[in-house]
């Protein structure tokens, strides 16, 4: 069985922030951030008592535990709540690229009064603060309010989506009940968001005391319109798995490696080893299947327009021009197990046909309208042609996508064998051109970097990646042949992670430009050649 692994990312565009495609906000592996707010009548009973766990566990590395209590100690019930706020006083989050809030929990002990207990999770927005921006109090902030009865919900994984929307335009979003906070203009402002705040709330009889145990896992921001998504970095994923020709031998293969070297994005690149035999009457092949882990989910690309990624051969096929890269999506929406398969015999199987494994060393970009090749006026997409898999409905369905597999296929005469090394480097999702000021953020990284831009020499768009070690305000600029800046990409406070950043000049000349990297004690500047 497949494991999956979905590195999801944020989108900076500009300051302030403007975000869109889908953006995890919160994984709830560590963040320093939380605390714990009891009722002002709390007692013993009363309490919000946090713990990072490993189990059990929806995403990464770790999930939040909540030992709650609430005492009804007022007239109106009682609650005991976790407010978690922007670090920066000035500062504030940017959710208006967004359409809904999502978040897993997964009740360990429901709670003790069946019937009597609700949570909630509120925005906290400053767009009319008497303070501004520089508050930490929820009673200054317009407070809206989402409910949900899901405490007495039993044992397991399950998924929240809040609409990202006044209740007025949508009953599933948040209303401004006025029960706390200020009036201020009475419209969600999704661009001024200070923070957040979970409360677990009571309405039983007075002095009646209800507990429970709740784990939440990843909060994230979704946009159906989506932009640019990291579906996989290559990074190190351990959920790939090889799965050779079934009339395979030594020389059919395909061997999976983590390199650093040669290396686009982040901190890692997958190597395949590869190897085929013609060994069937159509050819032969070997496999790397990629489905998803949870027998009840699927990946969902229909907000996106596109699907690319990056690939360097390291050694070309040993069969000229007899040996090509198929990369396959396989939709579950009318399999016969429905999600839960894990057979890719039971999709419905699309093929993409690439004549890559030839090329000479170097990285170049592979990208693949997603539609039907019956649909796209250049009869690129995904076709199905009917050789493996289903029948199906016969339509691609883009959000019933279960995994995907790559081929490397052999054509050539009975018995030939091919082999050759390729490297894949950041597989994505996006809609448009990739081709404005954006930055994206990847997995945790161990050191700080600062990478050369590529390509370079480029013509108005390149990219950028940087690594920091620590959270900490981050710079990076572009300087000219003086040293004087002339542009900055960012400057603002950033968790530790992998960022890649592509940079539009066009607004700059034919020339030699410098890029800087300032963050904490790190300082770093590197050449780049701009040619038009």
């Amino acid at each position: 069985m497949m494991k999956k692994k979905v590195v999801i990312l944020s989108l900076i565009l500009s300051v302030p922030l403007l975000m869109s495609g889908q953006w995890v906000f919160n994984s709830f592996d560590g963040n320093p951030y939380w605390g714990d707010q009891v009722d002002p009548y709390d007692d013993l009973e009363t309490r919000a008592i946090i713990t990072y766990v490993s189990d059990p566990l929806k995403v990464g590395e770790a999930a939040l535990q909540i030992d709650w209590g609430v005492t009804n100690n007022q007239s109106w019930g009682g609650a005991s709540a976790l407010p978690c706020f922007h670090w920066d006083s000035l500062g504030v989050y940017d959710f208006s690229g967004y359409d809904s809030l999502m978040f897993w929990y997964y009740n360990e002990s429901p709670s003790s009064l069946p019937g009597k207990m609700h949570f909630r999770l509120n925005l906290c927005d400053v767009s009319d603060s008497p303070n501004g921006f520089n508050t930490y109090n929820s009673a200054e902030t317009e407070y809206w309010y989402s409910f949900h009865y899901i405490l007495d919900d039993e044992s397991g994984w399950k998924k929240i989506s809040i609409p990202l929307s006044d209740v007025r335009e949508d009953p599933n979003g948040f209303d401004r009940k006025g029960w706390w906070g200020i009036d201020g203009n009475d419209q969600l402002d999704l661009d001024m968001i200070k923070g957040f705040q979970m409360e677990f709330v009571i309405s039983a009889t007075e002095g009646d005391v209800a507990s429970g145990t709740i784990v939440l896992d990843n909060m994230i921001l979704t946009s159906t319109t989506g932009d640019t998504m990291v579906f996989n970095s290559f990074d190190g994923d351990p959920y790939w798995g090889d799965q050779v020709d079934p009339y395979d031998d030594l020389e059919t293969r395909a061997i999976i490696t983590y390199v650093s070297d040669p290396l686009l994005f982040g901190s890692g690149a997958m190597r395949v080893d590869w190897g085929a035999t013609h060994d069937q009457d159509w050819g032969g092949g070997c496999y790397l299947p990629h489905l998803n882990l949870d027998s009840l989910e699927v990946y969902d690309f229909s907000g996106y327009d596109s699907l690319a990624f990056w690939y360097y051969v390291e050694s070309k096929s040993t069969q000229s021009e007899k040996v090509h890269l198929r990369f396959n999506l396989c939709d579950v929406s009318d399999s016969p197990d429905g999600n839960k398969t894990y057979d890719i015999g039971q999709t419905e199987y699309w093929y993409t046909f690439n004549y890559i494994l030839d090329d000479d060393p170097g990285w170049n970009k592979l990208a693949f309208p997603l539609v039907d090749v019956r649909d796209d006026p250049n009869s690129q997409g995904f076709e199905r042609t009917g050789w493996f898999g289903i029948e199906g409905n016969d339509q691609l369905d883009l959000d019933m996508i279960k995994g995907f597999q790559m081929e490397f296929s052999i054509e050539a005469t009975l018995g030939d064998v091919a082999q050759g090394t390729i490297i894949f480097d950041n597989l994505i999702l996006y809609s448009g051109e990739l081709t404005a000021v954006k930055e994206l953020k990847f997995n945790q990284p161990v050191s700080y970097k600062l990478t050369q831009n590529y390509p370079n020499p480029f013509n108005a768009v390149t990219t950028i990646s940087y690594s920091i070690g620590e959270p900490d305000i981050v710079k990076l600029t572009v300087l000219d042949i003086l040293g004087r800046e002339i542009k900055t990409l960012v400057n603002e406070h950033k968790p530790a992670g992998d960022y890649i950043i592509n940079l539009e000049a066009n607004d700059l000349s034919s020339g030699t430009y410098f890029y800087r990297l300032i963050t904490g004690d790190f300082n770093q500047v590197r050449k780049m050649i701009l040619v038009k």
